[in-house]
Protein backbone atom coordinates (compact mmCIF):
# COMPACT_ATOMS: atom_id res chain seq x y z
CA UNK A 1 0.00 0.00 0.00
CA UNK A 2 3.05 2.31 0.88
CA UNK A 3 4.34 1.52 -2.66
CA UNK A 4 1.26 2.70 -4.40
CA UNK A 5 1.00 5.77 -2.38
CA UNK A 6 4.83 6.79 -3.55
CA UNK A 7 4.49 5.58 -7.06
CA UNK A 8 0.89 7.44 -7.28
CA UNK A 9 2.60 11.20 -5.31
CA UNK A 10 5.67 10.70 -7.65
CA UNK A 11 3.63 10.38 -10.77
CA UNK A 12 1.05 12.68 -10.49
CA UNK A 13 1.76 15.43 -7.44
CA UNK A 14 5.46 15.50 -7.27
CA UNK A 15 6.45 18.78 -9.28
CA UNK A 16 9.74 20.56 -8.64
CA UNK A 17 7.49 24.17 -9.04
CA UNK A 18 4.37 24.89 -9.58
CA UNK A 19 4.53 26.38 -12.93
CA UNK A 20 4.92 22.65 -13.96
CA UNK A 21 1.58 22.03 -13.19
CA UNK A 22 0.53 25.42 -14.79
CA UNK A 23 0.00 27.20 -11.69
CA UNK A 24 1.38 30.44 -10.07
CA UNK A 25 3.22 30.52 -6.95
CA UNK A 26 1.22 31.80 -3.82
CA UNK A 27 3.61 33.94 -2.47
CA UNK A 28 4.24 36.61 -4.39
CA UNK A 29 4.10 40.41 -4.06
CA UNK A 30 2.88 42.99 -6.65
CA UNK A 31 5.68 43.27 -8.77
CA UNK A 32 5.52 39.08 -9.67
CA UNK A 33 8.87 38.58 -8.17
CA UNK A 34 8.45 35.53 -5.42
CA UNK A 35 9.10 35.67 -1.96
CA UNK A 36 10.41 32.21 -1.76
CA UNK A 37 13.93 31.71 -2.72
CA UNK A 38 13.69 29.38 -5.74
CA UNK A 39 15.97 30.17 -8.82
CA UNK A 40 16.55 27.69 -11.59
CA UNK A 41 14.19 25.26 -10.22
CA UNK A 42 16.12 24.28 -6.80
CA UNK A 43 15.09 25.81 -3.52
CA UNK A 44 17.42 28.02 -1.59
CA UNK A 45 16.12 27.35 1.78
CA UNK A 46 18.13 25.45 5.00
CA UNK A 47 16.85 22.64 6.07
CA UNK A 48 15.63 24.72 9.75
CA UNK A 49 13.72 27.21 6.84
CA UNK A 50 12.57 24.76 5.67
CA UNK A 51 10.91 22.78 8.96
CA UNK A 52 7.48 24.07 8.30
CA UNK A 53 6.90 24.10 4.76
CA UNK A 54 4.29 21.71 3.48
CA UNK A 55 6.61 20.19 0.29
CA UNK A 56 9.57 19.31 3.37
CA UNK A 57 7.24 17.99 5.69
CA UNK A 58 6.10 15.68 2.77
CA UNK A 59 9.61 14.68 2.18
CA UNK A 60 9.48 13.73 5.95
CA UNK A 61 6.50 11.41 5.58
CA UNK A 62 8.10 9.82 2.05
CA UNK A 63 11.32 9.34 3.71
CA UNK A 64 9.99 7.71 6.96
CA UNK A 65 8.40 5.57 4.46
CA UNK A 66 11.33 4.58 2.54
CA UNK A 67 12.97 3.77 5.75
CA UNK A 68 9.78 1.54 7.12
CA UNK A 69 9.52 -0.09 3.64
CA UNK A 70 13.69 -0.66 3.52
CA UNK A 71 14.10 -1.82 7.36
CA UNK A 72 10.97 -4.07 7.68
CA UNK A 73 9.70 -5.73 5.05
CA UNK A 74 13.02 -6.02 2.79
CA UNK A 75 15.04 -6.73 6.57
CA UNK A 76 13.32 -10.32 6.59
CA UNK A 77 13.90 -11.22 3.19
CA UNK A 78 17.39 -12.88 4.15
CA UNK A 79 15.60 -14.80 6.81
CA UNK A 80 13.21 -16.03 4.51
CA UNK A 81 15.69 -17.21 2.16
CA UNK A 82 17.26 -19.38 4.62
CA UNK A 83 14.52 -20.58 6.02
CA UNK A 84 13.14 -21.44 2.36
CA UNK A 85 16.11 -23.25 1.05
CA UNK A 86 18.42 -24.03 3.64
CA UNK A 87 21.70 -22.12 5.21
CA UNK A 88 23.79 -22.87 1.61
CA UNK A 89 21.24 -21.32 -0.63
CA UNK A 90 19.61 -19.00 0.98
CA UNK A 91 23.65 -17.63 1.44
CA UNK A 92 24.00 -17.84 -1.74
CA UNK A 93 21.23 -15.89 -3.14
CA UNK A 94 22.34 -12.95 -0.35
CA UNK A 95 25.47 -12.82 -2.31
CA UNK A 96 23.88 -12.79 -5.51
CA UNK A 97 21.21 -9.75 -4.22
CA UNK A 98 24.34 -8.07 -2.42
CA UNK A 99 26.37 -8.09 -6.05
CA UNK A 100 23.46 -6.91 -7.92
CA UNK A 101 23.08 -4.61 -5.31
CA UNK A 102 25.87 -2.86 -6.56
CA UNK A 103 25.02 -2.08 -9.91
CA UNK A 104 21.21 -1.51 -8.65
CA UNK A 105 22.47 1.62 -7.15
CA UNK A 106 24.62 2.23 -10.14
CA UNK A 107 21.49 2.10 -12.43
CA UNK A 108 19.84 4.12 -10.51
CA UNK A 109 21.88 6.97 -10.39
CA UNK A 110 22.19 6.93 -14.34
CA UNK A 111 18.50 6.96 -14.79
CA UNK A 112 18.57 9.78 -12.46
CA UNK A 113 21.12 11.47 -14.35
CA UNK A 114 19.78 10.75 -17.68
CA UNK A 115 15.52 10.52 -16.92
CA UNK A 116 15.12 12.72 -14.14
CA UNK A 117 14.18 12.03 -10.20
CA UNK A 118 10.21 11.00 -11.23
CA UNK A 119 11.92 7.89 -13.44
CA UNK A 120 14.23 7.30 -11.00
CA UNK A 121 11.44 6.79 -8.06
CA UNK A 122 8.95 4.51 -10.45
CA UNK A 123 12.28 2.22 -11.30
CA UNK A 124 12.89 1.82 -7.81
CA UNK A 125 8.64 1.88 -6.79
CA UNK A 126 8.53 -1.03 -9.92
CA UNK A 127 11.24 -2.87 -8.87
CA UNK A 128 10.49 -2.93 -5.29
CA UNK A 129 6.68 -4.22 -6.04
CA UNK A 130 8.04 -6.78 -8.36
CA UNK A 131 10.53 -8.16 -5.41
CA UNK A 132 7.30 -8.73 -3.29
CA UNK A 133 5.22 -10.42 -6.10
CA UNK A 134 8.39 -12.91 -6.38
CA UNK A 135 8.52 -13.15 -2.69
CA UNK A 136 5.20 -14.98 -2.42
CA UNK A 137 6.61 -17.81 -4.66
CA UNK A 138 9.99 -17.91 -2.34
CA UNK A 139 9.38 -21.67 -1.57
CA UNK A 140 10.63 -22.23 -5.79
CA UNK A 141 14.05 -21.94 -6.41
CA UNK A 142 13.56 -19.90 -9.61
CA UNK A 143 11.75 -17.58 -8.10
CA UNK A 144 14.11 -17.04 -4.98
CA UNK A 145 16.64 -16.16 -7.65
CA UNK A 146 14.65 -13.98 -9.68
CA UNK A 147 13.53 -12.16 -6.47
CA UNK A 148 16.74 -12.08 -5.43
CA UNK A 149 18.24 -10.14 -8.29
CA UNK A 150 15.39 -7.52 -8.07
CA UNK A 151 15.95 -6.92 -4.44
CA UNK A 152 19.57 -5.92 -5.05
CA UNK A 153 18.06 -3.67 -7.47
CA UNK A 154 15.31 -2.73 -5.31
CA UNK A 155 17.28 -2.27 -2.34
CA UNK A 156 18.99 1.16 -3.93
CA UNK A 157 15.69 2.64 -2.83
CA UNK A 158 16.23 3.28 0.98
CA UNK A 159 20.24 4.14 0.17
CA UNK A 160 20.26 6.18 -3.16
CA UNK A 161 16.67 7.14 -3.71
CA UNK A 162 16.53 10.10 -0.60
CA UNK A 163 19.62 11.64 -1.46
CA UNK A 164 18.93 12.08 -4.91
CA UNK A 165 15.42 13.05 -4.24
CA UNK A 166 17.03 15.75 -2.12
CA UNK A 167 19.68 16.43 -4.23
CA UNK A 168 16.98 17.65 -7.05
CA UNK A 169 14.95 19.79 -4.70
CA UNK A 170 17.86 21.75 -2.82
CA UNK A 171 20.96 23.79 -4.04
CA UNK A 172 24.98 22.67 -3.10
CA UNK A 173 24.87 24.68 -0.21
CA UNK A 174 22.14 23.79 1.75
CA UNK A 175 21.97 20.24 0.56
CA UNK A 176 23.90 18.79 3.90
CA UNK A 177 21.31 20.60 6.03
CA UNK A 178 18.24 19.37 4.47
CA UNK A 179 19.71 15.64 3.81
CA UNK A 180 20.58 15.99 7.63
CA UNK A 181 17.24 16.48 8.53
CA UNK A 182 15.57 14.15 6.05
CA UNK A 183 17.99 11.16 7.50
CA UNK A 184 16.47 11.04 10.40
CA UNK A 185 12.93 10.86 9.08
CA UNK A 186 14.19 7.94 7.11
CA UNK A 187 16.08 6.37 10.44
CA UNK A 188 12.64 6.29 12.47
CA UNK A 189 10.97 4.42 10.16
Amino acid sequence: MLLAIGLLISLFIYQRVPEDKGLTKLISNQSGETQTKIQNRQIYLSGQESLGKPFFLMLLIGMLFAGLVNGGGLGQFPRAFSLAHGAVFGGLLISIYSLVGIFGKLLLGWLNDTFGIKVAIIYSAGTLSLVFFFMLFSNQLWAAFVAAILYGSANAIGAVVGPLLVASLYTVENYGDAYGSSKVSSKQG
